[in-house]
């Protein structure tokens, strides 16, 4: 069953237009697409089967795209009987800031990194983690014309229908004012585009306690052997400076994790494995210790001092496969 009203999408340059329009089609009789991006992103997401696209211009920073906010809420106003029940977008630090100004400026809710969204015939229905994802959280969205970002696990394999290419509507939006500037740059801990590699990433590697600080260096090896991310626990981070890794963890940072491999080293009882390793098509799990958690939901589990299981493991792999990537990994 789907709602009987529209959903937006806002569509930017970091978002799969693709998906976006697939999961509110599968809630909705009518989706339109609002773009905030370049104009080839407009034409790209008017052949998706949206009854409208609508392109907003595409930002600098500044303006950032938060500081489109003002103008959608403008939109949403002006719809009057035709407001849409929701306004969708893909869940990244930029978008998180946009939902929350836009909510604001609309006086209603925002539900943000929802890993599902459905209807129940009157209202959208939507799930998201809590507590590190050791907890799902259902919520209907009775206040009207909500603010909804889906994280890359809702969106991941989602496309549209697809139909008719529509005219793209190019809209003459005033000057949107900057609202902060920017004053220098400088690298920090976590690197830049750490989340941008990490949410997508097919494969990821995970350090944790049971590594020794030198050990690291063993563990990049074998993630850049198996063509994957690294990320550590943060005592490790702190311990190694955060530059040797992405620093903290997926779920804790708010970077949701769904890759198709999941190997963790070292990482015995980590509370913040256990919903990625139930996302990840496989999971490796590497500890010394036979009892560990970690074990009860990998796919495969090798008991040994990680340290010198990864340095057999990545000599193994670099000289029968060379890199590998996960076309090469099955459960089989």
């Amino acid at each position: 069953m789907t709602i009987g009203r529209s959903l937006w999408v806002v569509v930017d340059d970091g978002s799969d237009p693709a998906g976006l329009v697939g999961v509110a089609g599968a809630v909705a009789t009518e989706v339109d697409a609002l773009v905030i991006g370049e104009w080839s992103l407009a034409n790209r997401s008017a052949v998706l089967g949206a009854r409208s696209t609508m392109w907003l211009g595409s930002p600098t920073c500044p303006p950032a795209m938060g500081d489109y906010a003002g103008v959608v809420a403008e939109l949403v106003d002006e719809a009057d009987d035709d407001r849409p029940a929701a306004v969708l977008l893909a869940s990244s630090p930029d978008t998180r800031l946009f939902s929350g100004r836009l909510a604001a400026r609309l006086g209603t809710a925002a539900i943000t990194d929802v890993v599902e969204l459905t209807d129940d015939g009157s209202a959208i229905v939507a799930t998201h983690p809590l507590f590190a994802g050791a907890a799902l959280r259902t919520e209907r969205l009775l206040s009207p014309c909500g603010v909804v970002t889906l994280a890359p696990t809702a969106l991941a394999g989602r496309s549209a229908a697809g139909g008719p290419a529509t005219a793209v509507l190019a809209l003459e939006s005033p000057e949107i004012p900057a609202t902060f500037s920017v004053v220098g740059r400088r690298r920090g801990d976590l690197g830049e585009g750490t989340e941008g590699k990490l949410a997508p990433a097919r494969i990821v590697v995970a350090a944790g306690r049971g590594i020794a600080p030198g050990g690291l260096i063993g563990i990049r090896d074998l993630a850049d052997v198996l063509g994957g991310e690294l990320v550590q626990t943060r005592p490790l981070a702190e311990h190694t400076g955060g530059r040797e890794a992405n620093r903290g963890e997926p779920c804790t940072s708010g970077i949701e994790v769904a890759p198709d491999l999941y190997v963790t080293v070292g990482r015995s009882a980590e509370r913040e494995d256990l919903p990625i390793a139930q996302r990840a098509k496989v999971v490796v799990a590497i500890d010394d210790d036979p009892t560990a958690t970690i074990f009860t939901q990998a796919d495969y589990g090798v008991v040994g001092d990680p340290n010198e299981v990864v340095v057999a493991l990545t000599s193994l792999l670099a000289g029968t496969f060379g890199p590998i990537g996960m076309a090469d990994v099955t459960r089989d």
